[in-house]
């Protein structure tokens, strides 16, 4: 019996193991249940190659069906959806899922003329709704404030110390060099000279990776070395070029570890390496100039690319819907979102939808102009006036910054890198 016994807690502790391996290393899971009378069907995507992890999860309430993605990080766990409220008035149908520990990572979710808006967006329109969401002891309506309290000005630049993310890093331009937001920053912010002179406009420079580039500005009609600047840092390098480059140049797009810039009175195409500290010519009027579109390399002609700026493409959507002025993409086939923005008046509408379910639209916010983007997961960073703010499900829309000169030099921009 003794033997029998052992065996079993043997086998039990085998397949223990088993399990852990499959939650830990699998590819994830996809699994249906229900919470009282809805529906719920959970796909898990875990270690795929070219998709983020996360979960998906189709929420069916009498019919009408909740989608959401989110990364927030459950441990691998499977039913992770512990009980679902639902908020049903004469002019309004909302849920609000609560996860595993009584957490709650997104905002009550409404339905209002076929597409999705969070109730923050709606609070105060509808009095029998605000009256069911007062009664829902786990929800907590501050989580969505943004906090501007703790701020600390340097220059143009005040951040907002509440708001900033650790495991991020900004960098700013200023008219010298580079301000800098990182959590090794004496009180978060810094601001790091790379020129001895104001330079009001700085074309050719980028952010690759956590490094920023310019070109050397302290020159004349040519340049022949860029400056390198980490965003963690406050040590300014060099990386000397081989060939005189005129300052009619562009940049056409950041890969990888490069910076691709094309000089428009020579025709030739630089790749600047920040990881080999090189400058090479890997396009001209006899070769082409290499060409990136939505990860794909292509050969075109150094001609166009001179008689109009060509810039690489990348986060294009790859479908079309002429109700956007601009739709992107960020992400794959499991993983990810289309953002898509809508025109109205002198703002855009910011929209969102899942790469798994591309018609289903959720508002997010509105921004004034339409550039200055970036996205990094599941956050947005962009521009708002003066302001840079990010947008994330789980808090809702932070100020990080604002800068004062913005509003009177468009060409001063910012850039994100997550460590």
């Amino acid at each position: 019996m003794k033997k029998v016994l052992k065996m079993l807690i043997v086998m039990f502790i085998i397949y223990f193991i088993i399990q852990i391996g499959f939650s830990l290393f699998g590819t994830g899971h996809e699994v249906s249940y229900k919470i009282n009378d809805i529906e719920i069907k959970e796909i898990f995507t875990n270690n795929t190659k070219g998709e983020v992890k996360n979960y998906y999860l189709d929420i069916n309430v009498d019919g009408v069906h909740y989608y959401i993605q989110t990364y927030h990080d459950f441990h691998n766990s499977k039913k992770i959806i512990k009980d679902i409220k639902k908020l049903n008035t004469a002019n309004s149908s909302c849920i609000l899922p609560i996860y595993r520990n009584d957490e709650i990572v997104t905002d009550i979710i409404c339905k209002v003329a076929g597409k999705n808006i969070y109730y923050r967006n709606i609070k105060g329109g509808d009095a029998e709704l605000d009256n069911l969401v007062s009664n829902i002891k786990e929800y907590n309506f501050s989580k969505w404030n943004n906090n501007l309290e703790n701020p600390y000005k340097l220059g143009t630049i005040t951040l907002y110390k509440n708001n900033m993310l650790n495991d991020y890093l900004i960098g700013i331009n200023s008219y010298k060099g580079l301000y800098t937001i990182s959590e090794n920053n004496v009180k978060g912010l810094i601001e790091v000279n790379i020129f001895n002179k104001d330079i009001y406009t700085r074309k050719i420079s980028g952010t690759v990776k956590s490094t920023y580039v310019t070109a050397d500005y302290e020159s004349n009609y040519t340049f022949n070395k860029f400056y390198t600047l980490k965003l963690d840092s406050k040590n300014v390098e060099t990386i000397k070029s081989n060939y005189d480059i005129s300052f009619d140049s562009y940049v056409q797009g950041i890969i990888d570890n490069s910076m691709y810039v094309f000089d428009k009175d020579s025709k030739v195409q630089y790749e600047v390496n920040i990881k080999s500290k090189t400058v090479t010519i890997v396009g001209n009027v006899s070769m082409g100039i290499k060409f990136y579109n939505n990860g794909v390399w292509e050969t075109k002609s150094a001609y166009d690319a001179s008689s109009s700026e060509m810039m690489f493409i990348n986060n294009v959507a790859d479908y079309v819907d002429s109700n956007y002025i601009r739709i992107d993409k960020h992400g794959n086939t499991k993983s990810g979102f289309y953002y898509l923005y809508q025109r109205e008046g002198n703002y855009y509408k910011v929209y969102r939808s899942n790469v798994q379910n591309k018609e289903d639209l959720t508002y997010l916010f509105e921004k004034n102009i339409i550039d200055n983007i970036y996205y990094i997961d599941d956050m947005v960073f962009y521009t708002y006036n003066n302001e840079v703010r990010y947008y994330n499900d789980e808090v809702c829309i932070r100020t990080l910054f604002v800068n004062t000169e913005f509003e009177f030099n468009n060409s001063l921009v910012y850039s994100v890198y997550k460590k």
